[in-house]
């Protein structure tokens, strides 16, 4: 699998502070917002994440999100192929409502972490 993010972990100091964003209708803004790092360049941040409300307490959650993203991508795709490996003895001992159960969560995660790849 060819890794296309920008190398991680990524990090943030998450202190929230004020910035200026521009909005997609080209509005300059002052939000609040926290910063994303990846190690290549810790000086400069790779994304600024902000909320709907400039809540602080919801800028954070946002960015903890953000952090965890990766993580969460490589921990999907290691659980659909565990999914993947045990579905064959499964097939033997499982009722059609368990393996059902499974195909559809192996067709959930692929959807989902090829979404995330870009690949959908």
């Amino acid at each position: 699998m060819t890794e296309a993010f920008t190398p991680g972990p990524w990090s943030s100091d998450l202190q929230v502070s004020f910035t200026h964003v521009e909005c997609a209708d080209g509005e300059k803004t002052g939000r609040l917002a926290a910063s994303v790092y990846s190690p290549l360049n810790p000086r400069r941040p790779l994304i600024r994440v902000g909320s709907l409300s400039d809540d602080p307490k919801e800028v954070l959650a946002n960015t903890e999100l953000v952090l965890a993203a990766r993580n969460m991508l490589v921990e999907l795709e290691k659980q659909s192929e565990w999914l993947k490996h045990i579905r064959p003895q499964m097939k033997e001992i499982a009722p059609f409502s368990i393996m059902a159960g499974i195909d559809q969560s192996i067709k959930a995660i692929d959807a989902a972490t090829a979404k995330a790849r870009g690949e959908a």
